[in-house]
């Protein structure tokens, strides 16, 4: 699989009813510094990013993802900023090694 390379990915609002978000396509962006996925109305679980190894910042505010928290996101050991609030995430944060 070829890898994209990026540093930041926006994704605009969708000004339409609710979606899902794949991880599969994000997942080739392992390159990817920052992404931000704020206000997008995007529901189901936050998928599995861990591909993502040199991501810093990850927005998800303003959506509807729901589920437990990933714990997929903890093996980012790059990741400083990570946000979500306006979401419905439940259980607790596991602390990365």
């Amino acid at each position: 699989m070829n890898s994209v390379k990026s540093e930041v990915f926006l994704l605009n609002p969708i000004e339409s009813e609710t979606s899902t978000l794949d991880g599969k396509t994000l997942n080739r962006l392992d390159q990817l510094g920052v992404l931000s996925l704020k206000d997008n109305s995007i529901f189901g679980n936050v998928p599995n990013l861990s591909s993502l190894v040199n991501l810093k910042s990850l927005y998800l505010n303003g959506n509807a993802f729901s589920g437990s928290f990933p714990t997929s996101l903890t093996g980012l050991h790059c990741l400083k900023i990570l946000v979500l609030l306006g979401n419905y995430i439940s259980g607790r944060i596991l602390g990365s090694q």
